[in-house]
């Protein structure tokens, strides 16, 4: 017997479609992550990071957010990692077994740059 004061849990197409672009979100990242630090060739002392990975609805494009430290060498490594594009676009559209594979575009993130700087001249006030 159905209980009259319950509404069962229904998941709406907005759901599904959110939790799915997340996913792609995280397993680009991830698989991206894997096939960079494979195949890139990069400067001895620098480290680079995916801080994000965005894709629209549309499943179009994924815009990657690269953290460089230092950062000073960030645009080198955006050149280099722009360079290898075809690529990586290439290892992940054989890795990912989906219809549309976004095409990835790369950019430098710079928040925790802008982030550092905000601290310092937070300190600065203290």
């Amino acid at each position: 017997m159905k209980r009259s004061d319950s509404v069962p849990y229904r998941n709406s197409t907005a759901d599904v479609k959110t939790r799915r672009l997340l996913k792609m979100n995280s397993l680009i990242r991830a698989e991206l992550g894997r096939i960079m630090t494979r195949e890139l060739e990069l400067p001895g002392n620098v480290l680079l990071t995916i801080s994000q990975v965005e894709v629209p609805a549309d499943y179009s494009l994924a815009r990657v957010g690269l953290s460089v430290i230092p950062f000073t060498e960030a645009t080198r490594v955006l050149h280099l990692v722009q360079a290898a594009r075809g690529e990586l676009q290439r290892f992940i559209n054989h890795r990912l077994r989906i219809y549309r594979v976004p095409r990835l575009v790369f950019y430098i993130d710079d928040s925790e740059e802008k982030a550092e700087v905000v601290n310092r001249l937070l300190d600065k006030l203290a």
